[in-house]
């Protein structure tokens, strides 16, 4: 969709819902385009039967990849790997700011980012 088609169904919307109040046009949208995305492709997770049956939890995804010495060599983040926000926006969040903590912690044990 066009930025005015988004526009033009947006205020038939608020029209619908605020018959007495004035809502102006706005000048602009700001949006994602997370649906065609080459990296999502719009995708997101959810927990299957199988997770359940083969007891695989959001802690298994979030296990860093150790290199020969115990060092992190590769971190994961994302909803999926959230314990109790999977399939949302925060759990996204939370689980890229927890690995940002653990790549700082691990480089340098003096710096802490606050969630």
């Amino acid at each position: 969709l066009s930025e005015d088609e988004i526009i033009d169904g947006l205020m038939e919307l608020l029209q619908k819902l605020m018959v007495d109040i004035f809502v102006p046009r706005p000048e602009a949208v700001l949006r994602s385009r997370w649906a065609s995305d080459p990296f999502t492709i719009g995708s997101y997770s959810y927990r299957t039967v199988a997770n359940d049956q083969l007891s695989i939890t959001n802690a298994d995804l979030a296990r860093p990849i150790l290199d020969k010495n115990g060092k992190p060599v590769m971190l994961f983040a994302g909803e999926a790997t959230h314990p109790l926000q999977w399939g949302t926006v925060h759990g996204a969040m939370a689980t890229g700011r927890r690995e940002a903590n653990n790549i700082i912690n691990y480089l340098d044990d003096s710096v802490q980012f606050d969630d």
